[in-house]
């Protein structure tokens, strides 16, 4: 185990917690550790361990650290799996921080100022109550991309800019006020996806989330066990599972958060759309309808042209 920088010990209570979702990450996690602990502040860290029964060495390696850093280092965990969304709850229940920032255990951080520069932005704007940054993604083969991102300068984003933006945006960047995220709902245990709704949750309070164009993380892509493999390898009916899930998580999200029905409708669409086609495919006419009516226009206007220059496209 190599030696990490550690942040500098406080008698305080920390300012920051940093939750680190672990599941099977034990060919990644020592690196998420040490990136976090090589943060440089003038402010208390923790750094809180949630760890769902996994099979491998994640819980053994974050053990370690515990020895090693029993101040700044805790591990929460359980006696069975609870599965992504209550182990997110069951972190945050256990984040003693006025922020709480994330990062999974098979990503990590590349930049040893992240959370001064994130608190500091934060600290500018009282207001806002969610900051989030560029990353890299890193790929099997070894190979390192830039996320798109959402611009070259810092700026206050509104919530309907942050849906939809896929890996434009990275989990490992984010950082809540931790009032913001602390009282979940119920449903949010069974949403297919924590990210989405943890913003939908902050910036519903505030109006706004804080963007700094920064690099402070990296994404690793299609890592064994990771979402986007998971999703790679599922299979058609599976997308219509999850499909429905997201509806019904966006539909709650709409009512619990008070978001209002248009802001989501357009994201929301392309499951509508999806499970629409299914239904049709198993000649439930009724169903089809239901969910073709909910589509936002905006949303069938681009499908059409987007059909419309396909087939211009392959006629020439």
């Amino acid at each position: 185990m190599t030696n990490a920088r550690a942040p500098k010990i406080f008698a305080t209570r920390p300012l920051v917690s940093v939750l680190i979702l672990a599941y099977n990450h034990g060919r990644y996690i020592q690196q998420a550790i040490e990136s976090i602990l090589s943060q440089v502040t003038d402010f208390a860290i923790e750094v809180v361990i949630a760890e769902d029964c996994s099979t491998d060495e994640t819980l053994s390696i974050s053990k370690k650290f515990v020895d090693l850093s029993p101040e700044i280092v805790r591990v929460v965990t359980g006696d069975t799996n609870v599965g992504m969304m209550k182990n997110l709850r069951r972190g945050i229940a256990g984040c003693r921080g006025e922020f709480i920032a994330l990062c999974e255990g098979d990503d990590f951080w590349v930049d040893a100022f992240k959370l001064a520069t994130q608190v500091n932005g934060l600290r500018r704007h009282p207001e806002i109550d969610f900051c989030l940054t560029r990353g890299l993604m890193s790929y099997p083969d070894g190979s390192f991309g830039y996320s798109s991102g959402l611009g070259d300068c810092e700026r206050i984003l509104r919530l309907a800019d942050l849906l939809g933006t896929g890996t434009s945006i990275q989990t490992a960047s984010f950082l809540f006020r931790a009032r913001s995220i602390r009282d979940l709902p119920d449903w949010f245990d069974s949403a297919p996806v924590g990210d989405l709704f943890l913003i939908v949750a902050s910036v519903r309070m505030t109006g706004g989330a804080l963007y700094q164009p920064a690099i402070t993380a990296c994404y690793r892509v299609l890592t064994d066990g990771s979402w986007t493999q998971r999703m790679k390898q599922r299979s058609a009916e599976y997308y219509v599972l999850h499909s429905e899930a997201m509806i019904k998580a966006y539909e709650s999200a709409e009512e619990c958060f008070d978001v209002p029905r248009k802001m989501l409708r357009y994201h929301v669409s392309g499951y509508y759309w999806l499970v629409a086609k299914d239904r049709l495919r198993k000649l439930h006419v009724v169903d089809c309808i239901t969910y073709i009516i909910r589509i936002d226009i905006a949303f069938i206007i681009e499908r059409f042209v987007f059909r419309a220059r396909s087939c211009f496209v392959s006629s020439l």
